[in-house]
């Protein structure tokens, strides 16, 4: 296999939302960190499908929860449901993933069958990992906004949070190697 199956540019443009919540409110606070957060999330989401003719279903929920959140925090002059905005949206992915598992649904081919071709026993466990990993950031999130103050939840999302993400991803790719189906054999079920 010449190149590794994963789309890395997509991956690398979910850095720049994060960049610019960390310049944005070291400039002007959360307000403007959320906001350049999401205007940079809807321009990506806007390339995808201008360059690659798909809809990343990931990322536009992403940026659904954070467009929502942002306006209500704006709306009602209350920072806290930027900084709840990630409890929530990684509760609703964990859910999600693990939910889709007691219907037999591996809900991460949905979000990301256009970037992995992988048999379902691999479709399946990468689900419920990441069904966990969500749930445990959800309550990571919890804890960070009510234990810190802005300057602190900031740096624990803008370099924590993405590292532990990293790092989780990294001990994956193993078994998402290992689960990935070459053009010439068939999709495996799990049993």
């Amino acid at each position: 296999m010449s190149s590794l199956p994963i789309k890395w540019g997509s991956f690398l443009s979910e850095l720049i939302p994060i960049i610019l919540f960390f310049l944005g409110f070291n400039l002007s606070g959360l307000y403007l960190a959320a906001g350049l957060s999401v205007a940079s999330g809807l321009i990506i989401f806007t390339l995808t499908w201008l360059y690659e003719r798909r809809l990343p279903l990931f990322v536009g929920i992403s940026m659904l929860f954070s467009l929502i959140f942002l306006v209500i925090a704006m709306l009602v002059n209350e920072t806290l449901f930027i900084k709840i905005h990630g409890s929530i949206a990684n509760g609703f992915f964990g859910v999600i993933l693990l939910g889709g598992l007691l219907f037999g649904k591996p809900m991460m081919k949905l979000f990301f069958a256009a970037q992995f071709q992988l048999d379902e026993y691999t479709w399946f466990q990468l689900s419920r990992k990441w069904g966990y990993f969500f749930i445990i950031m959800m309550i990571a999130n919890e804890l960070a906004w009510r234990m810190l103050d802005d300057a602190g939840w900031v740096f624990v999302k803008v370099a924590i949070f993405p590292t532990l993400t990293l790092l989780f991803m990294a001990w994956l790719w193993p078994m998402t190697r290992r689960g990935i189906i070459t053009a010439t054999e068939p999709e495996n079920s799990p049993s």
